[in-house]
């Protein structure tokens, strides 16, 4: 259900909304009623309502203003605009400012059914793409590991094959994926491989999945050896070592 919250200074308007229409009918519940848009602002504060429906003129601050000093908050929060005045600079100003709709009193119960299922469609679409990003904020981990043991079997012919697949221009230049296993994982070899990454500008990315850490490198000719980058990684294995006592195993991608 999304939470609504109704702001005229006009009572017989305010009761009017929440009245016209089953507003649970079409998923929505009214939160509160304000006569004023500080009023509603203080309300929004307290019941944060994924939309409002607030009148242009009222006193102290006008509903455009509202419109601005909420969305500045959270841009998320929708608005359907009344008004008594078929003006287009107000029409304009509302909808710059991020509000749905714009809707001239009276208001009637056909349109203003038509206007809120169309925020409720919005709304949910909203949802539905931030739920799909935590999704793949989720899955990113595992993704990303399982990219990088593929590249570390097929170094840049499979990278090409990815780049062909998804029709993605080529990069130029050459890198390579390095990963690092040590027996005796813990937060401080964690910390000690990130100090070592932002100490060298050759190394473009860091990861751990939890078993291993593996670095990108920038490894083209001029940038950087085949015995600069063996020197790399051994330091890296001493520095390591250093902390554990213990070897690293090291692996390089063809």
């Amino acid at each position: 259900m999304i939470g609504v919250l109704i702001a005229d200074d006009e009572y017989w308007i305010r009761e009017g909304l929440k009245t016209t229409i089953d507003w649970e009918k079409y998923g929505f519940y009214i939160v509160g009623d304000a006569a004023d848009a500080e009023e509603a602002y203080e309300l929004y504060q307290k019941l944060r309502p994924q939309l409002i429906i607030s009148d242009i003129r009222m006193e102290k601050t006008n509903g455009l203003d509202l419109v601005s000093r909420i969305h500045n908050e959270n841009a998320d929060t929708e608005f359907i605009i009344l008004s008594g005045y078929q003006q287009f600079d107000y029409a304009k100003r509302a909808f710059e400012n991020g509000t749905f709709a714009y809707l001239l009193k009276p208001i009637e119960a056909d349109k203003l059914i038509e206007t809120i299922e169309g925020v409720r469609d919005k709304i949910h679409e909203k949802r539905r793409i931030k739920e799909s990003l935590a999704m793949m904020e989720m899955q990113l981990p595992a993704l990303k590991s399982i990219f990088y043991n593929d590249f570390m079997n097929g170094g840049e012919e499979f990278l090409k094959g990815k780049t062909q697949r998804y029709n993605i221009d080529e990069v130029g230049g050459s890198f390579v994926i390095c990963a690092i296993e040590n027996d005796k994982n813990n937060d401080e070899v964690c910390a000690t491989v990130q100090l070592f990454s932002d100490a060298h500008e050759k190394i473009c990315d860091f990861w751990f999945d939890g078993e291993r850490y593996y670095l990108i490198i920038n490894a083209n000719e001029e940038e950087i050896s085949k015995f600069a980058l063996k020197n790399m990684l051994l330091e890296l294995n001493d520095a390591i070592k250093d902390i554990t006592a213990v070897d690293s195993v090291l692996g390089i991608s063809s």
